[in-house]
């Protein structure tokens, strides 16, 4: 009916007033349909309307539901931090699934299976509830109990990165997997990243090359860190070389047009204009674009353009640009 597809739309777009009133419109029509309850559920549960919210889970959970429900229910808890409200209703979910709670430091212990559903748990708590506070306990726990782990290594290496900004940890969780060549595009990807971060350059061009080789499908973008590491070097030739192949998969990328047209600016300020407005126009909240537009345009003398480029630069960032405005011999002598 319209009104499951407006909810749906809702939903996806995080409006979860609108998705509640729809989604109680459904529950009218169909009081006895658990799915439409558990919809309900989980708008209230967004809106932090937990007594509702749980009456509307238990009601499902009492109608016999089924392993997809019941998995899809604990998703959903998850996915919203599981706040402590709801706590004693995950426990039930997590009985009726025949699973310990998740979010209990060493429930896994070496069971392959109970290893999953903890990385499961800590992924959506990291990715979709912004909790990584409440990751990290879980993914220690796993890491203790089971240290030669690969999935473990990896997923404590991202939180290490990507929360702490701890890229000598990352790169040690990982370096073992990366060493014995195990086949994990992600792990490989926080190496990466990790030796870019410790300066080690070469050796993260050279990682990053192979991986593209090695997993040309992948939706790690390692074309965008192969050129990020060439242009700290200021190889611009080999920055372009690694954007041509990136953008042949990813043509709207911000990063590789951004990287692209910084580094084609040093050949040609024309040939670079139109790939900074590329990228510019495939993020425009991204301001690093804005300021070699700047430094371009007032090298062809355009300095109203370049001064309107600066003041959207500073108003994304923050910072004061005003540097930009003053004309440097090359573009590519500002970093």
């Amino acid at each position: 009916m319209a009104q499951d597809l407006a909810r749906g739309v809702y939903t996806r777009l995080g409006d979860w007033e609108r998705a509640r009133e729809t989604a109680q419109a459904v529950v009218d029509a169909r009081p006895a349909d658990p799915v439409a309850r558990f919809r309900l559920g989980e708008a209230l549960l967004n809106l932090g309307r937990y007594a509702e919210a749980g009456a509307a889970f238990m009601s499902t959970l009492q109608q016999r539901p089924s392993q997809d429900q019941l998995e899809t229910t604990a998703v959903v808890l998850l996915e919203a931090g599981l706040p402590e409200e709801m706590r004693e209703l995950f426990g039930r979910v997590c009985a009726a699934l025949g699973r310990p709670d998740p979010t209990v430091p060493h429930a896994a212990g070496t069971d392959e299976r109970l290893i999953a559903w903890q990385l499961e748990a800590a992924e959506l708590l990291v990715e979709e509830a912004g909790r990584p506070d409440m990751a990290r306990p879980i993914l220690l726990g796993l890491f203790a109990d089971n240290p030669g782990h690969p999935d473990v290594r990896t997923a404590l290496a991202e939180l290490a990165y990507d929360t702490d900004g701890d890229a000598q940890s990352a790169w040690e969780l990982v370096a073992p997997l990366v060493e014995s060549g195990h086949d994990s595009a992600d792990a490989h990807g926080v190496a990466v990243h990790a030796l870019a971060d410790l300066g080690r350059l070469d050796e993260a061009v050279a990682l990053a090359r192979a991986c593209r080789g090695r997993w040309p499908h992948s939706t790690l973008v390692f074309e965008y860190m192969e050129a990020y590491c060439h242009g700290e070097r200021r190889d611009h030739a080999a920055v372009l070389e690694a954007t041509e192949h990136g953008l042949a998969r990813w043509p709207h990328h911000p990063g590789l047009l951004y990287l692209s047209g910084r580094s084609q600016l040093t050949f040609s300020v024309e040939e670079g204009l139109p790939t900074l407005r590329a990228a510019i126009a495939a993020d425009p909240d991204f301001h690093e674009p804005y300021v070699w537009l700047a430094l371009a345009l007032g090298k062809l003398g355009d300095r109203a353009g370049a001064a309107e480029a600066v003041a959207t630069a500073e108003r994304l960032s923050g910072l004061d640009l005003g540097w930009a405005l003053k004309e440097p011999a090359d573009p590519a002598e500002t970093r």
